[in-house]
């Protein structure tokens, strides 16, 4: 996660960009992730939430039962999970809403989150 913010996220303004990031577990045939928001200095909006595995499997040593972040559950297309989606309008951009981590990125100074 780029920010240690604590519990309750900390985003402010508006969304720069978000990244997707698959959960550990299948709950269906679909693909499920998590989507994160995150501000122009790199905090994600919203609460920590902690997702939680139920199924009739039984548990397996070192299997994922729960998993907590920031964001929100959705279902869909899984092929850029993990990637910057860079959302910033011109205005944003001419206010200098520059997140550290897309700046990382582009740079190629750091791995990308998520």
């Amino acid at each position: 996660m780029p920010a240690k913010v604590g519990k309750k996220g900390g985003g402010e303004g508006l969304v720069a960009y978000y990244v997707d990031k698959k959960i550990p577990w299948k709950t269906s045939p679909l693909d499920y992730f998590i989507r994160t928001d995150y501000d122009c200095k790199g905090r994600p909006f919203g609460r920590e939430i902690t997702w939680y595995r139920f199924g009739d499997e039984r548990n397996v040593p070192g299997m994922i039962t729960e998993i907590t972040s920031f964001g929100w559950l959705k279902s869909g297309d899984l092929e850029n999970a993990g990637i910057m989606h860079d959302i910033r309008s011109v205005e944003m951009l001419m206010d200098h809403c520059c997140p550290p981590e897309l700046v990382n990125a582009v740079l190629g100074t750091e791995r990308i989150p998520g």
